[in-house]
Order: structure tokens, then C-alpha cells, then sequence
């Protein structure tokens, strides 16, 4: 056991990113709640309070304070269940769209391992960790079944108006045609099959950690992660948006073609929006933490543990398969985040912790740029906004998110211990984004947990988790198509890991 070689860790690795196209999820915007079974089970509150060699995920400084050499490897069920709905009766359609997301239970690994380095302070190791994602899948492609509506009464409307009615018999028989139309009529097209995306992200962070034990420093612990990120992302059936792109617009014939008809003209259909298959993108950055233990301050405050992280901007490779459909033609880079927390242990059995995190999703073109606005003729980009793929292109308009956490452990006996978590963090989308969002509907606000491990050795652990995303929405009565519309979002996952010391 003392000997586990790093060839015998490497191919661990690999193993485990193999498994990785398999992983998507939504908690707090796109990131994971928590890193490992037992991260899970506080709810993700571990960076004052680490648990396992997945410490670096969200404090390095934790890699020195869980053990002298430690392996972890685990994996999480995701199930989560999404629902997007889009009501065009309000022009005399005779149907509400509405189709729920088939895909629902992915597989997340993780793994970590973190060692002291010979008789010295440092311990070095690594994490390696999905970071976060998206996927839907509908069987109903609703942006393809409203537009049908909504371009049956744009012509009816049209057509009588230029036949000399009024604005309110153009206004009837617009709603007419709207109303002939059979649910589940689709507009005819490019790309608007089945709808959805599929994105997922991996961070593999090696870690070095220091702690101090003597000296004015005595009780610090720091530790610094370099990261290595991998991004996985495909679209499928945007088509409908093929009008938004530079390719569309890039001559006069297209651009009227767009205007009377709501798709290109032929020849002038982008392909870098959608159904392009999957494209991977490649990226680093670095992650720094630090752990206190207050009570070598002074014995009032024995018991209390301060921990602090800060995770820069991951600056991505573009997606070149879709440099028309990201801001800044494909970036989407991984936003910077920081976290604090506090733990407080009453008794050597018992931990309680508090910890808040910021996501700094606004500083992402590709997620913060808002989406299109309702107008007469249909959606239009926003003031100031421009076409998919463009600096300033459309995007989702996702805002920062906070997170809190509230979390508890204790030690039943040498054997079983137990642990809960609420976390609550607010929703990234803002109702007047529903539209966009459709396809990414991270609305999740609260988070609740709980998990136990049992220890049938002094060298083996074995930890499992559950976590319940209570039920959250977005609702519009104006989307950008101007028809209400709702994206709804609940979910579940269960962790299970298996902890070896030696």
C-alpha cells in the first residue's frame, strides 16, 4: 500500500477523464455544489473544514490537513429535471409548447490524492474534479414549434395589412392564422431538430501545501494549485437563431430574406451557431487558500478555524465549432471565484461551519451579455447588444451569484460519523432572460444535504451523500419571443467515495 507508484496514479487519472463525458450539472449557476462525497454531505462548506484529498477543489491549503497520505476516489448520480415551456395562445395559438429535458442521470467521478513530502511541512498531491456544466435534451424543440405560431401571425397579420385592413382586423386575422396551426407544426428550418446542449468541464489541479508550525506563523497553513482545465461543449437545434449571426447578415439579400421570412437566404446560413457535433477547449489558471487555526492566537478563540480561497479566471482555447454562437467569437472562459468560511469545533466530535462564496459569472462575455428583446417584428438584439458571436453579442445575461452555507459533522463513535447542509445561492438568470436560457436553466436556489461515513479500519473510510436542489423557476409573461414563458429545475445526486490512508 505504501507504494502506490505514479504510474499506477496516472492511469488512475485517465480513467477517470475517460468517464467524463458523462458529467453535466447545475447547483450554483454551473458549478458543482461540492467536490466529493464528503464535501457533499456539508453541503460544499469545506473550505475552513477539509475533508479529503479533494480539498484543492475548494481550498489547496486543505491537501496538508487531512491526513499524511490519503487517495479518494468517488463518484456522484446527477438527476436532474428541467422543464421549459412557451405559451403562444396569447396570438391565437391553439397550444402551449411545453417539453421536458429526457436526459436525466449523468455520472460525475472525482479523484485526489495528497502526501506528505518525506519529514518537511510541504504535502503535495493533486484534485481532479468535474467543475460544472449544463445539459438538456428536449424532445420537443419549443423555439421551433412557437415560431411556427408566431410566423403564421406574423403573416396573417402582414397579408392583411397590405390588403388594406386594420390594425385590429390585421390584428384578428393574424390571430387566425395563428390559431390554424397544429400542435406540433415546426417552422421547416435549418437546425431546428431535437434541442439542447451538452457542456461539461473537468480542473485538474495539482497542489503544493506548507504548514507552519512554529513561529509568529504557527497554525497557518497555505497551499497553491495551478489548473489545468478541459471544456466540452455541442449545440443542437438553434436553428431559428440563424438570422442573429454575422453570416446571416453579411449581405443585403440575407438580411431581407430574415426580415420577411425569419430564416437566410440560401447560402447564408452560419456554420458556427448549431448542430455542429462536439468541440473541446483547453485552458489553465491557479488557485490559492489558506487555513488558520485561531485558537493559536489565543485560547478564547480555541476551536476556530478560518479558511480562505480565491480561484483566478481560467482563460479557454474558443470553441471554434461555435464562434457564432459564443461572445467574442467562442470564448467562454471559467469565472473567477473566491470563498470564506469559519469553522467551529465544541467538542473534538463536532464541527459546525459557515462559509460564503462569490462566482463571478458577469465577467464572462458569453454568459453575461444579455440575450435578445421582444419587438414588433420578433426578437431583436438588446440596446447596445449585437450579433451572436461579437464582442458584444448576444449571450444569457447570468449575473454573479452568491452562495451560503450553513453545514455540521460529528463523530458518532471511531467508526460512523454524520453530516448535513443547506446552501442557498441566488439564481444567475434574470427573468427577462428566460428565453436564451431555455436551453441552460440554472435556477437553482436552495441546496440540502446529508452523509455518513464508516470507518471499518484506521486506513479505509467509505462515504456516502445525498443532495435535493429544491424546485426553482423563471417565469416571464413577455419573453423575448413575446409570449410568456417558464424554464423550470429541480434535481438530485448521490455520492459515494472511498477513502484509503497509508
Amino acid at each position: 500500500m505504501k507504494r502506490l507508484t505514479t504510474r499506477a496514479l496516472t492511469g488512475a487519472s485517465l480513467g477517470l477523464l475517460s468517464a467524463l463525458p458523462f458529467a453535466a450539472q447545475a447547483t450554483t449557476g454551473y458549478f458543482s455544489l461540492g467536490f466529493g462525497a464528503k464535501a457533499m454531505g456539508l453541503a460544499g462548506a469545506v473550505v475552513s473544514n477539509p475533508q479529503d484529498s479533494l480539498a484543492a477543489a475548494a481550498n489547496p491549503a486543505g491537501m496538508a490537513a487531512v491526513g499524511t497520505r490519503r487517495l479518494d476516489i468517488g463518484t456522484r448520480l446527477f438527476s436532474p429535471v428541467r422543464e421549459a415551456t412557451l405559451d403562444p395562445r396569447v396570438v391565437g395559438g391553439g397550444f402551449k409548447v411545453n417539453s421536458e429535458s429526457t436526459d436525466k442521470l449523468f455520472v460525475i467521478p472525482n479523484m485526489g490524492f495528497t502526501t506528505q513530502v518525506g519529514d518537511s511541512n510541504f504535502w503535495a498531491g493533486f484534485s481532479s474534479f468535474g467543475n460544472g456544466g449544463m445539459n438538456t435534451t428536449y424532445g420537443k424543440n419549443v423555439f421551433d414549434r412557437t415560431s411556427a405560431v408566431l410566423g403564421a401571425f406574423q403573416q396573417g397579420f402582414q397579408t392583411a395589412l397590405a390588403g388594406g385592413a386594420t390594425q385590429q382586423e390585421a390584428q384578428q386575422a393574424g390571430a387566425a392564422a395563428a390559431g390554424s396551426v397544429p400542435n406540433g407544426t415546426r417552422t421547416g428550418a435549418q437546425d431546428t431538430g431535437q434541442l439542447g446542449v451538452d457542456f461539461f468541464q473537468i480542473i485538474i489541479a495539482p497542489t503544493l501545501a506548507y504548514k507552519f508550525d512554529e513561529g509568529a506563523a504557527e497554525g497557518l497553513t497555505v497551499g497553491l494549485s495551478p489548473l489545468v482545465s478541459m471544456q466540452q461543449f455541442k449545440a443542437f437545434g438553434l436553428g431559428n437563431f440563424q438570422c442573429f449571426t454575422p453570416t446571416a447578415q453579411s449581405n443585403t439579400a440575407s438580411q431581407q430574406s430574415c426580415a420577411t421570412t425569419g430564416q437566410p437566404a440560401q447560402g447564408s446560413f452560419s456554420n458556427n451557431l448549431t448542430d455542429r457535433g462536439s468541440d473541446v477547449s483547453w485552458g489553465a489558471g491557479v488557485k490559492v487558500g489558506a487555513l488558520y487555526d485561531l485558537g493559536k492566537l489565543t485560547d478564547l478563540l480555541d476551536g476556530f478555524t478560518i479558511g480562505g480561497s480565491y480561484q483566478s479566471k481560467i482563460y479557454m482555447t474558443k470553441f471554434g465549432k461555435y464562434e457564432e454562437l459564443f461572445a467574442e467569437n467562442g470564448k467562454f472562459y471559467i469565472p473567477a471565484n473566491w470563498s470564506a468560511g469559519l469553522t467551529y469545533k465544541p467538542t473534538d466530535a463536532w464541527s459546525l461551519t459557515f462559509e460564503y462564496a462569490r462566482i463571478f459569472y458577469g465577467g464572462i462575455r458569453a454568459l453575461s451579455n444579455r440575450g435578445p428583446v421582444a419587438s414588433p417584428t420578433g426578437p431583436v438584439p438588446p440596446p447596445g447588444g449585437g450579433l451572436l458571436g461579437q464582442k458584444n453579442g448576444l449571450g444569457f445575461g447570468w449575473n454573479d451569484v452568491n452562495v451560503f452555507r450553513f453545514a455540521s459533522a460529528y463523530d458518532i463513535n471511531n467508526k460512523w460519523t454524520i453530516r448535513g447542509g443547506v446552501a442557498y445561492s441566488n439564481n444567475p438568470i434574470n427573468d427577462s432572460q428566460v428565453l436564451f436560457n431555455v436551453i441552460a436553466p440554472a435556477v437553482i436556489k436552495w441546496h440540502f444535504t446529508a452523509g455518513l461515513t464508516f470507518a471499518p479500519t484506521d486506513y479505509l473510510d467509505i462515504t456516502a451523500a445525498y443532495m435535493h436542489g429544491l424546485k426553482s423557476k423563471n417565469s416571464t409573461q413577455s419573453s423575448a419571443f413575446g409570449v410568456p414563458a417558464e424554464i423550470t429545475m429541480y434535481q438530485n445526486s448521490f455520492d459515494v467515495g472511498i477513502g484509503v490512508k497509508f
